[in-house]
């Protein structure tokens, strides 16, 4: 079984040549074609056993790091000749061993179109109970290629551009709640199409209890049981992680996954060797 992988480069390369070393090693056994767009143009990345794509065009839009990710990642999936394709940020670190046979073991066990990590819930505005493209495995089987579609749509939704207005005069809770589900980011599209479908979502740690009076569509904090956890691996082991907001995941009751969500936030040489310190602890 050969399993295709997705990734789109931008910034710094420590992040992605640090994931693709990780998976490499805790997936000894599989064979993987990776397929990395390289959006920044940067010369000197030239991993083994990767391919490599041109950068696409940066577009001058009001939704440009979103557009221009999303074009990547359609880009790389024209190229995709296997059942199941993963699409992974450079960012999101996996630290179970065999974590991709399992991934791929359990989609065609449980009979899912989709199996991912969700967006974490401190991002409220971003569409929720749906994996998200940070983490997805998806099986082309069930799911036609051709109408995978994760160009955003920032810009289409009137009520979101309204409620986000500066001028609008609006409490900034009553803004807040308005705002919850409203985002059309990269992904929005395949979660428009396909969240009646069968899939299965990462559970990721998260503080918060939400108001039962207040609905599920303008509660902050989600509402479904199950959810998300208090649960904390990362907190025993790393205060610096833990308070940098390392988003953190858990599947099947066991630590799964660490994201870093880089965007927004420049390059730090610490939090680097801070994050192999801890690769290097919880897998050895």
């Amino acid at each position: 079984m050969v399993l295709t992988v997705i990734s789109v480069k931008f910034g710094s390369s420590l992040w992605l040549e640090k994931n693709l070393e990780l998976s490499a090693a805790l997936n000894p056994n599989l064979e993987v074609r990776w397929l990395v767009v390289n959006n920044d143009n940067d010369p000197n990345f030239q991993p083994a056993k990767v391919e490599v794509l041109p950068a696409i065009p940066k577009p001058h839009t009001k939704d440009k790091g979103s557009l221009h990710h999303a074009q990547a990642i359609m880009s790389a999936l024209a190229l995709v000749k296997t059942r199941f394709v993963l699409i992974l940020d450079h960012d999101f670190y996996v630290i179970r061993q065999h974590w991709m046979l399992e991934m791929l073991q359990h989609i065609q066990a449980r009979e899912l179109h989709f199996l991912g990590s969700v967006w974490h819930p401190r991002w409220s505005y971003q569409y929720r109970y749906f994996p998200s493209v940070h983490c997805l495995m998806i099986d082309l089987e069930k799911v036609q290629l051709e109408k995978l579609n994760f160009l955003p749509d920032i810009g289409g939704n009137r009520f979101d551009n309204f409620i986000s207005h500066p001028r609008v005069p609006l409490p900034n809770w009553l803004r807040t709640a308005l705002q919850v589900g409203q985002f059309r980011d990269t992904g929005w599209r395949i979660y428009q199409q396909s969240r009646d479908q069968p899939f299965e979502c990462f559970i990721p740690h998260f503080m918060g209890s939400p108001n039962q009076l207040i609905p599920d569509r303008l509660s902050v904090i989600p509402k479904k049981k199950g959810y998300f956890t208090e649960q904390s691996f990362l907190k025993t082991i790393s205060s610096f992680g833990y308070e940098n907001a390392w988003e953190e995941f858990y599947w099947l009751d066991q630590p799964f996954a660490l994201h870093l969500r880089r965007v927004g936030r420049k390059p730090s040489v610490d939090e680097f060797l801070e994050l192999s310190r801890v690769l290097e602890q919880v897998v050895g």
